[in-house]
C-alpha cells in the first residue's frame, strides 16, 4: 500500500490506529498492531527520513490487511486519512 508523506503526518497525529484501536499519537501503530507485526517491519516504522517511514508504515499496513483476520484496514485507512 502507498503512503504518502502527508498521509502519514495525519497517522501520526491521530489518535487512533488504521485497525479502530487507540494508539499514542506520534506512533504508527497501535500496540497490538505493532506486536502482531514480524520484527523485520517494526523497526522501519521508527525511521528518520518521512519518505523511508512512510514505505515501511505502507508495508505494515499491507501485511497486517493480509494477515490479521476480521480487520479491513483498507477501509479504516480510508477513514484515518480523511
Amino acid at each position: 500500500m502507498k503512503v504518502s508523506i502527508s498521509d502519514l503526518l495525519t497517522v501520526l497525529r491521530s489518535d487512533w490506529c488504521s485497525c479502530g484501536g487507540p494508539k499514542k499519537i506520534t506512533n504508527p501503530l497501535c500496540p497490538e498492531c505493532y506486536r502482531d507485526l514480524p520484527p523485520e517491519l517494526r523497526l522501519p516504522l521508527y525511521a528518520r527520513r518521512l519518505r523511508d517511514k512512510a514505505e515501511a508504515y505502507g508495508s505494515a499496513l499491507t501485511w497486517l490487511a493480509e494477515h490479521k483476520a476480521g480487520v479491513p484496514y483498507e477501509n479504516l485507512w480510508n477513514k484515518v486519512r480523511t
